[in-house]
């Protein structure tokens, strides 16, 4: 599992759009030409004037340089008085602007409101409008508001629902915000862009249910509007229904083969749903796309997906093809030799590996690779320079000396370094940081791997005292007190309370399958190991499962449990130890 996490994550970073404000996933409105007077339903004022005065002059320049100077209230006094006096737009526009800006409640009222009574058909003023009225808590203003937008937009051929929802997007107070919403909806009712709306504002609210329901009714009342349906996937993806999200989208995709924004999508929600297969797919016909069309951010991007893919499916030629080739890119070459090294190690080569992450330069790439490095040398039999290694990155990275010292102590287990040496190691950390719950945890882990329960049971209790739901010493405790002692009903105890805190881990499953085995409960072993067995493929849990059927008479059913662990985890050594137990040879 180890193995796999950084790949796992860098899966994750490819989901990344995904996880963006919801109104970024949505398509933005029209280009808006709010500042264009003349195109709407009110008449627009005469300016006051049309030449500069020396007052307006005066206040113009002051206003400007007070803002240069950080002084927002001179600024927004000097630019209130030159809107007066001018009537132009674009001064009582910076005097609304600034009153918000420091805050100035009455001043912001005034100022937008002689905006909008200088420029009645901007939208941009109709917004701010909405967003003051929401700031000084007049949700009648605001309502008010927003019923001008949508008429001003109606007039100029604009969406103004969708920069409704620009404006209450902002609000401090969601509920209201969303009811704001719905009393717009309400008025109408007819307009699938009003749903729609409704459905963008409660999905970027996380309110799912009502953006579904919403976005359903946008999509019965304008059954082929594509942005609805698009909108309707993504939102069942957020809310969970991702069988449906994904069939739906990959519909979408087909009817719209072009469509590269939202293959890309696709190709992101397939990754978080764990569909590796089919996402490559969808990278692939991306990259045929744009891909033979030169170099570039957004190629290499595409290319760097399929190489993470491909690496993760096992298609290590194609990894390195794809990697070999950013090697030549500014923004990726980092990563490029650091998967390259991924891959080398993959395949069982350490030297090769070692070169790689050596190549991996200053970033977020560069203390990965060091640590690999010494997890290889110390494969090699190399432990000395790899625990050299871990002193010089602990020394330049001190922000990560805890979870450095933890590596170094699991290398030096591994490679059965003197006992005294590790204990040794763990007394330095823990002089520099006394209770740091990492060093404790894995230092009394190290203990039971020892036999000593005393440092096992003094180190975990120190943990929970600072942390009581630390679900994982609690199992750790439990386990171990049940395996190598008679303290039952205790470690019964233990495992209860961290299952309630993790109760789909196959690892704290497994304990209280154990801890029952141990107390002759079988059946309900069983059932416990079962579930363990169904989440996580592990040869301790099939070891610990085979035990308790052959105990409990089903001799065959243990033994295909363990046939099955066997042919993948030979080298396991709690599954060889269990089959010499009872005798079992594959």
């Amino acid at each position: 599992m180890l193995r796999q996490l950084l790949i796992s994550l860098v899966l994750l970073f490819l989901t990344t759009a995904c996880a963006l404000p919801f109104r970024e996933l949505d398509a933005e409105p029209e280009p808006v030409q709010g500042k264009i007077e003349g195109d709407g339903p009110h008449k627009t004022p005469a300016p006051l004037r049309t030449e500069l005065t020396p007052d307006l002059t005066f206040h113009l320049l002051a206003g400007e340089i007070a803002a240069h100077r950080d002084k927002a209230q001179t600024a927004f006094d000097h630019y209130q008085k030159a809107a007066a006096l001018s009537g132009d737009t674009t001064v009582a526009e910076r005097s609304a602007k600034i009153a918000l800006f420091i805050k100035e409640k009455q001043g912001a009222e005034d100022a937008v409101n002689y905006w909008i009574q200088r420029a009645p058909n901007n939208l941009e003023a109709r917004q701010f409008a909405v967003a003051v009225a929401l700031y000084v808590n007049k949700r009648d203003d605001a309502g008010r508001q927003l019923a001008e937008l949508i008429k001003v937009a109606d007039a100029k051929g604009e969406d103004g629902f969708l920069l409704a929802v620009r404006a209450l997007g902002k609000a401090q107070d969601s509920k209201q915000a969303l009811g704001l919403m719905r009393d717009l909806v309400k008025a109408n009712r007819t307009r699938a862009e009003a749903w729609h709306a409704l459905a963008l504002l409660a999905a970027e609210l996380k309110a799912f249910s009502q953006a579904e329901k919403a976005v359903a009714r946008a999509v019965a009342l304008k059954p082929d509007w594509r942005q609805a349906r698009i909108l309707k996937a993504k939102i069942s993806w957020f809310a969970g229904h991702r069988d449906s999200s994904l069939e739906l989208m990959r519909q979408l995709v087909a009817e719209a083969q072009d469509d590269k924004e939202l293959r890309l999508t696709y190709a992101r929600f397939l990754v978080q749903a764990e569909k590796h297969e089919e996402a490559y797919q969808q990278f692939q016909m991306l990259w045929k796309e744009a891909g033979d069309q030169g170099t570039g951010h957004g190629v290499d991007d595409v290319r760097y997906a399929l190489g993470i893919l491909a690496l993760q499916l096992k298609r290590y030629d194609e990894s390195v093809s794809h990697f070999t080739a950013l090697l030549g890119s500014p923004q990726q070459k980092n990563e490029a030799a650091y998967f390259l090294g991924r891959i080398a190690e993959e395949k069982g080569d350490n030297e090769g590996a070692i070169k790689w992450y050596e190549e991996v330069g200053e970033g977020d790439y560069e203390l990965e690779a060091r640590l690999r490095i010494a997890e290889r040398l110390s494969a090699s039999g190399r432990l000395k320079e790899a625990r050299e290694k871990l002193g010089s990155s602990r020394s330049r990275w001190p922000e990560h000396a805890i979870r450095i010292f933890v590596l170094e102590s699991a290398l030096m287990k591994e490679a059965n370094t003197d006992e005294g040496d590790v204990w040794k190691l763990f007394e330095d950390a823990l002089r520099v940081n006394p209770d740091n719950i990492d060093l404790l945890y894995t230092r009394a882990l190290y203990g039971a791997s020892r036999g000593r329960l005393d440092i096992l049971e003094r180190d975990l209790q120190a943990v929970l005292k600072q942390n009581p739901k630390h679900a994982d010493a609690l199992n750790a405790l439990g386990y171990t007190l049940s395996d190598l002692t008679g303290r039952q009903e205790e470690a019964m105890g233990y495992i209860k309370q961290a299952l309630e805190l993790k109760p789909d881990s196959p690892a704290i499953l497994d304990s209280m399958g154990w801890v029952n085995y141990r107390i002759g409960r079988l059946d309900e072993a069983v059932g416990y190991l079962q579930k363990a067995g169904e989440k996580l493929h592990d040869p301790e849990i099939a070891a610990h499962l085979g035990e308790v059927l052959w105990a409990s008479g089903k001799k065959d059913e243990a033994m295909q449990v363990w046939k099955k662990a066997w042919d993948k985890f030979t080298d396991n050594g709690v599954l060889l130890k269990t089959l010499q137990r009872f005798g079992v040879k594959f």
